[in-house]
């Protein structure tokens, strides 16, 4: 792999991200990098109307100007996983956690995996992290000064960053940054700065806006701020304001040079970044932005690459740009004074324009779009731009809106892009970004390969369903591709385990090559990190050998054939020829040359070693080491008591020496103890030794062969098994003392093991002091019967002494099982510390009946999956094959599926105002008390109230005495009611910007019978006055109607007629009422003696 970038070591690499962002849905936001992508090509518009978060009456009464906002669905702010984070699942617990939190928990783990980060890895490293955020929505709506808040700090802002912390163990530098709009790029700028500077290995940065409370709209309205046709027009002539929005970001920084050495996935570079603040430069109030101050700040960003990027190098500027008729031309201003002097057309674009202001989270997201412009060589189109705004002047600044997809430049040049936000309040931040750009010098992948897929999650459902979509997704994913990834990018550490063992989608959906955990109903979380079991590696004597033995794993394991052709190398130097060829040359039908010692022992030998450098490249690693008679060679140098170079010397000196001893006897395999054998057959053959002490229940015996056929006979007879082994020599006898001497002769140089080793002749430890592995132990091994029961009992005494915890897994090292059978019989038998062998596993491998190469497979399989090891899956991918994909657009895999359940705390009080906003007419809503009030709020200067300005008396406007006879008629609509009494006693006065409070109760006087009374809250007493009051009854009328004859009253009227106008300027002077707007009602009005007729408009 060849990188096309000159790699500086302070530059700062992006390699994960993960989000959710406003789709234009309620029912699934964007949160994977090929969505947001789609969707910015396509010009999505992600708004939605608020109607899910709070009543639309906040909008007809005019407190919210804006009646859409950028919205997450809010099942998915709902929804969480405690049990993964190691959170205490209970409803009261985590309904107290801000659901932004809950979120970017989610959005931090899968950026990781995008990053091809195990989270586990980074437990207890100085990572740091910086959230960027300025509400807490679900606290302020959860309050209330009568009960206890018991979690006061699940919705604290300070928590938002060091939850993340906790939760992943991250213990670098944690902060939750609040500089407003500027809050997550300034975010960005902290973690860059750690990294840079060496203090953090990763920074997590982001930011998250969740919008629940509707005061705050409602606050921004008041300031003109938010856009009244719902969209956020960047740069456009028509901007009127942006809207709000949600979103949750995190993104994953870590040095470049680092970054590329563990093959993460790289997005862009971050070149350089500053912060600063306006103070009072340039501005007009507090609020407005300062041009200046900006081009100041981003001029210092580029100073800060040290020369590496000039402003003419800058590509690409992705703007605040919030579509504020005042902020925008501001903004822009100050950037092009940047590129005054470049006389370069610089591109320019605001994400807000299709997904709003996310507000503390809108820089982390204009960040994720310029990740996805490079991740995809291409810049997007702003929407909403329909004509410059007029206070912008793109051509003399030399400034261009992207207004449709537009390809990188083809040159050899890195496209380099600018970041600017700035918060309200005056903190301004700019980050510089570079491309990364790299050669992928592409390898044919083995297509007949046969890969170990491994999947993990903490739940069996999150398992289930993951895969469930793999293959649902199997028809347009390229299965190579997809297994790189997976292996890749990951991560293997959760509880819930499985491997899927394949080369083709085929074998992939064959359940038979899947191997799952063994308990689904398992569930942990990430802070606990599973270890290996203690491993012991077992290396067998000679006996199990056979001419194809380990074939298949020769021809597919590319690390084992290495190792067995070094092996066949190293010792052709001293047997003058190949011991495989000659291993592969016997027939099948020859049960005697594979016995031969030259033979059998380097071969065993030579595959045992093999096995274990294999196991080592798959990531098992021995923690003790034990060896049966010539396993204990193996064994020496496995331990790394003897080098490689000494090894294949004792190989051949030791098998040449023993050739000698063939034809001294036979030994026989018997299933009785040694207490039974020498009580019964001691005696009579006391020239026949035990040769191997197998278990309590097995032994080994050695002598001559007739002595050894008379045993065998006597056993047979009485149904006790044995079996006659391979070898023509009486091994671990006094027969061995033939080749003393020359044993003894050899020259062999050994050292204190590194990995500790138990020896099968002494039963303890190896120490290199009293013990050491030389020419006289050698020739021990070969004379001295094999203690192998005690040894192992031995290694429990010492697992259970050190406190090496009671689960042990032991893996023979043999081209066929010969030890496990004595190993099963041996671990329920030891101390209750063990539960009784419970979780102790045994494995081997390799079978001379089955595909080495498959049992191979599946051992490592079930080695992960039922006992927790951490395999090395990446071994299996070639440095080529890591990396082909890397760089490219891929279609992503699917991101971790949660186990997830609804938690979310409303309170009552809270989302009765909120789900029926300000009252909208002059009744109200009922109050949650026990007489059931009715409650409005009436300002004469919101539209719903405009009406009454009409009703006037001497120049104040008073609530008119039919609007509480008006109010009785809505409290029982549809009734017939009969007013017995009203009176009016002190008038409501109502006045433009001031909220008048009242209240309508009713009482009960009998059955049908009622007493009404209103009251109005006085502003400057606070008391509540009564207004009016009067008693009413709910009587059916009955269907008569008393017709009345209209032409015989007109007739009547005959005095004189009044137009509308004379009408009401005659009450006006008679009376001091001013009639107006909808109270003048009369459209023309005749008068007689003691009557009158008004003809009146309905509309």
């Amino acid at each position: 792999m060849l990188s096309k970038y000159v790699v500086q070591n302070k530059d700062v690499a992006v390699i994960g991200i993960g989000f959710r962002a406003p789709s234009g849905s309620l029912s699934k936001s964007i949160s994977n990098t090929n969505q947001l992508w789609d969707s910015l090509v396509n010009g999505f518009d992600g708004m939605v109307e608020t109607s899910e978060r709070w009543s639309d009456n906040y909008c007809v009464a005019g407190d919210i100007a804006c009646k859409y906002a950028g919205l997450i669905p809010l099942d998915e702010w709902k929804s969480f996983d405690p049990i993964f984070f190691g959170i205490n699942p209970s409803d009261e617990h985590v309904n107290t956690i801000d659901p932004q939190q809950r979120l970017l928990l989610k959005c931090t783990w899968e950026a990781l995996e995008d990053s091809g980060i195990d989270p586990s890895a980074l437990r207890g490293s100085n990572t740091s992290t910086f959230i960027g955020a300025s509400t807490v929505d679900y606290d302020t709506t959860n309050r209330s000064p009568f009960e206890i808040h018991k979690n006061i700090f699940g919705g604290s802002l300070h928590s938002i960053s060091n939850r993340i912390s906790y939760c992943f163990d991250f213990r670098g530098e944690s902060m939750t940054i609040d500089t407003a709009c500027s809050s997550s790029l300034n975010a960005i700028h902290l973690g860059y700065k750690t990294v840079k500077c060496g203090q953090s290995d990763v920074s997590i940065v982001g930011g998250v806006n969740l919008i629940l409370d509707p005061s705050t709209s409602k606050s921004f309205s008041h300031l003109s701020m938010l856009s009244p046709t719902g969209k956020c027009h960047s740069f456009s002539s028509d901007a009127d304001g942006y809207v709000r929005s949600e979103c949750v970001g995190v993104v994953v920084l870590k040095s470049l040079e680092k970054a590329i050495k563990d093959g993460n996935n790289i997005y862009c570079v971050i070149k350089g970044s500053s912060s600063n603040v306006d103070g009072n430069y340039d501005k007009s109030n507090f609020y407005s932005p300062s041009k200046s101050s900006q081009y100041e700040n981003i001029k210092s960003a580029i100073e800060s690459t040290n020369g590496q990027i000039n402003a003419s190098d800058i590509d690409y500027v992705e703007c605040h740009g919030t579509g504020t008729p005042t902020g925008d031309p501001i903004e822009l201003e100050g950037i092009s004074r940047v590129f005054k002097d470049t006389n370069k057309q610089v591109l320019i674009g605001s994400i807000k324009s299709n997904i709003g202001h996310g507000e503390a989270s809108s820089g982390i997201m204009s960040f994720i779009k310029c990740c996805v412009m490079y991740k995809n060589q291409s810049f997007v189109q702003n929407i909403n731009f329909k004509s410059p705004n007029p206070d912008i002047k793109f051509n003399e600044w030399c400034l261009k809106v992207v207004t449709e997809p537009t390809p990188f430049y083809k040159n050899n040049k890195n496209t380099v892009m600018a970041i600017n936000n700035f918060g309200i309040t005056g903190s301004n931040c700019c980050i510089i970004l570079s491309e990364y750009k790299q050669d992928i010098i592409k390898k044919d992948f083995n297509y007949n390969k046969k890969y170990l897929i491994p999947f993990s999650s903490n739940s069996s459902t999150s398992l289930d369903k993951y895969k469930q979509i793999i293959m649902d997704q199997s028809d347009t994913l390229d299965f190579n591709n997809f297994v790189n990834n997976q292996i890749k990018y990951k991560p293997t550490s959760l509880v819930q385990r499985s491997v899927i063992i394949a080369s083709d989608w085929e074998e992939f959906k064959d359940p038979k090559n899947e191997i799952k955990s063994s308990n689904p109903n398992t569930l942990s979380n990430i802070s606990v990190k599973k270890n290996n079991p203690l491993t012991v590696f077992v290396f067998c004597g000679q006996g199990s050998q056979y001419n194809r033995m380990a074939l298949e794993l020769y021809e597919n394991e590319t690390i084992f054939k290495q190792w067995v052709d070094k092996f066949d190398n190293e010792l052709f130097k001293y047997y003058g020829y190949s011991v495989l060829q000659k291993l592969r040359s016997i027939d099948d039908n020859d049960t005697k040359s594979v016995h031969d010692h030259t033979i059998a022992q380097p071969s065993n030998i030579m595959i045992q070693v093999s096995l274990f450098e294999l196991y080592k490249h798959w990531g098992i690693r021995s923690d003790l080491i034990v060896g049966h008679s010539l396993g204990e060679i193996s064994a020496s140098y496995c331990s790394g008591m003897i080098d490689f170079e000494t090894l294949c010397y004792l190989v051949y000196h030791r098998s040449v020496a023993q050739n000698k001893t063939t034809g001294t006897g036979r030994m026989l395999s018997v299933n009785i103890s040694a207490e039974e054998y020498i009580s019964n057959y001691s005696s009579k053959y006391p020239n026949v030794d035990i040769a191997c002490y197998n278990s309590p229940s097995s032994i080994v015996v050695s002598g001559k062969e007739h002595l050894i056929n008379e045993i065998a006979a006597d056993l047979k007879s009485k149904d006790i098994f044995c079996a006659m082994l391979g070898t023509f020599s009486s091994l671990h006898t006094s027969s061995q003392l033939v080749i003393k001497d020359e044993i003894c002769s050899m020259n062999i140089k050994s050292k204190q093991s590194t990995t500790p080793i138990f020896s099968t002749v002494t039963t303890n430890l190896f120490n290199h002091e009293t013990t050491p592995f030389n020419s006289e132990y050698v020739f021990e091994n070969v004379l001295q019967p094999v203690r192998f029961t005690q040894t192992i009992s031995n290694i429990f005494k010492y697992i259970k002494k050190k406190n090496s915890g009671i689960e042990v897994t032991f893996i023979e090292v043999s081209p066929h099982p010969t030890l496990s059978f004595y190993l099963n019989q041996m671990k329920s038998t030891q101390s209750p510390y063990f539960n009784n062998g419970e979780k102790i596993t045994i494995h081997s491998p390799l079978h001379k009946k089955k595909n080495d190469y498959d049992e191979f497979l599946n051992t490592i399989s079930k080695l992960y999956v039922n006992n927790s090891f951490n395999i090395n899956f990446k071994s299996q991918l070639t440095q080529q094959n890591q990396n082909i994909y890397i760089h490219k657009s891929i279609k992503k895999l699917p991101l971790y599926q949660w186990d997830d359940k609804v938690y979310f705390k409303q309170n009552p009080a809270y989302e009765k105002i909120k789900k029926e906003g300000p009252p909208i007419q002059h009744l109200g809503v009922t109050k949650e008390l026990p007489s059931k009030p009715y409650q409005t709020y009436i300002d004469t200067k919101k539209q719903p109230f405009q009406w009454l300005k009409g009703h006037q008396v001497k120049g104040k406007i008073k609530f008119p005495g039919c609007g509480y006879i008006i109010n009785l008629f809505n409290i029982y609509p549809n009734q017939d009611i009969t007013i017995s009494s009203i009176e009016f006693k002190t008038p409501l006065v109502l006045q433009d910007d001031v909220s008048q409070c009242l209240q309508t109760t009713i009482n009960t006087l009998s059955k049908n019978e009622y007493n009404v009374k209103s009251h109005f809250k006085d502003t400057i007493s606070n008391h509540w006055i009564l207004c009016s009051a009067g008693n009413f009854s709910l009587f059916k009328h009955g269907n008569e109607i008393n017709r009345i004859n209209i032409d015989e009253i007109r007739n009547k009227c005959n005095f004189t007629k009044l137009s509308k106008s004379e009408l009401y300027e005659s009450i006006k002077i008679k009376t001091g009422l001013t009639y107006k707007g909808l109270f003048q009602g009369v459209k023309e009005c005749y008068v007689g003696n003691n009557c009158s007729l008004s003809i009146v408009s309905l509309n």
